[in-house]
């Protein structure tokens, strides 16, 4: 159990100096890696920090501290570059000048994913990885191919028997339709 006093001196630190939260994020979790190499709670803990934190600190500090955090792991697993991707992908969407370079990072998910036997492996990922890539097609009013990768996305949550996933995916072909102008079809 942690004295009260340390408690105190953590808050005023935490609520007065946002760097010192970085740091003792740093060192308390340092030691706590898995032997796997999954280490996706850590680095959502990381992400969730530094996207509270994205507009006192601003896009190069937010990517700075979090690709600096990553690379501290010990040892990455492909779920770990998956959700980095994901992150980093999260984080340049934040900011409209650098919006643009955000569907480099799904298009390095889908690369990372790209042989069929990590497609095999890590199935939920790629389906999030082909959804998205259709959200970046999406947002370049590329309507053909962000339908043909929602329903490649469509077609690994089918096998996978995902119904939360696969209600997102209904609901992005439902916005493609609306963008497109097909009212009723959207319904």
């Amino acid at each position: 159990m942690i004295p009260y006093i340390i408690l105190h001196i953590l808050r005023k630190l935490l609520t007065n100096f946002t760097p010192a939260f970085f740091f003792l994020t740093f060192i308390t979790c340092s030691c706590t890696f898995s032997n796997e190499g999954d280490h996706s709670k850590q680095m959502h803990t990381w992400y969730y920090s530094i996207d509270h934190q994205f507009n006192t600190i601003g896009f190069n500090k937010a990517v700075h501290t979090y690709d600096s955090l990553f690379h501290t792991l010990p040892f990455v697993s492909t779920i770990d570059q998956t959700t980095y991707y994901s992150h980093m992908r999260s984080l340049s969407q934040r900011d409209s000048v650098h919006a643009t370079i955000s569907s480099f990072y799904t298009d390095s998910i889908i690369h990372l994913l790209s042989p069929t036997t990590l497609q095999k492996k890590y199935p939920k990922e790629y389906a999030k990885a082909l959804l998205l890539k259709g959200d970046d097609l999406l947002a370049k009013r590329d309507y053909s191919n962000a339908y043909r990768s929602y329903y490649d996305g469509k077609l690994v949550l089918t096998e996978l028997n995902e119904v939360c996933e696969y209600s997102r995916y209904s609901s992005r072909i439902a916005n493609v339709s609306y963008k497109e102008g097909n009212y009723y079809q959207a319904i």
